[in-house]
């Protein structure tokens, strides 16, 4: 199953591979999709509050906050819910909350992809109540989130405290590219690969991911491993 969920081959292949029919290749990945979800989420603490580093900018700030498209096709209904206007594809979306080690606290997916940052991050309460008090960095998509710390858009540069604040802020959102460049290579979730299954075995490859992320990055010292 991580084979599919990291590569994404086709069903023809796993066949090939594994020496089963296409039906029962359906079978296993609805089956064993829920059991590799459920275990690979307790890799996912939900306890930033417990994170001993802190920003440079202020010790409440935990950490950094990031969105990122899965690509999937055109549904048979609402497809103005999953267009996203500046990809110009059907998508749905996560939104990730890591601290400065880089470890993966908090996923919220299954997104509407036509749903600014901003937007989905306004009504994530499973994300504020991980936060708690505190806040988290963000690029300037989140601005107007009251827990995130968004980050200044050029023109609102206009002095020396405002430049170190941007540079401080980008260097520090660095963080989160590591999951980045890891999610680019899990096929089922990246937004090169269309994504043809439905959206709830999705949101589970999101999960396992992630969880996977951070269970690479508690033995190996890296997340993205592979």
């Amino acid at each position: 199953m991580l084979i599919w969920i990291v590569h994404y081959p086709r069903s023809s292949l796993l066949c090939h591979i594994f020496g089963i029919s296409e039906s029962v290749i359906s079978q296993l990945i609805s089956k064993s999709l829920p059991v590799l979800r459920d275990h690979f989420v307790s890799y996912i603490p939900h306890n930033i509050e417990q994170s001993e580093l802190r920003s440079f900018l202020s010790p409440k700030i935990l950490g950094v906050i990031d969105g990122t498209v899965h690509r999937i096709r055109r549904p048979q209904s609402d497809q103005y819910r999953t267009w996203n206007e500046h990809y110009n594809f059907h998508s749905t979306q996560s939104l990730i909350v890591a601290d400065f080690t880089g470890k993966i606290h908090t996923v919220v997916t299954n997104l509407d992809g036509f749903t600014h940052d901003s937007k989905s991050a306004t009504f994530s309460p499973s994300i504020e109540k991980a936060i708690g008090k505190n806040f988290v960095i963000g690029d300037t998509g989140f601005q107007g989130v009251p827990y995130v710390v968004a980050g200044l858009k050029s023109n609102q540069i206009h002095d020396d405290a405002e430049r170190e604040f941007d540079k401080i802020s980008r260097s520090e959102q660095v963080i989160i590219e590591h999951i980045n460049n890891f999610i680019k290579k899990c096929t089922t979730i990246n937004k090169c690969d269309v994504f043809i299954h439905s959206r709830e075995h999705l949101a589970a490859c999101v999960f396992i991911c992630c969880g996977l992320y951070n269970w690479l990055l508690e033995n190996f010292g890296k997340g993205d491993y592979l």
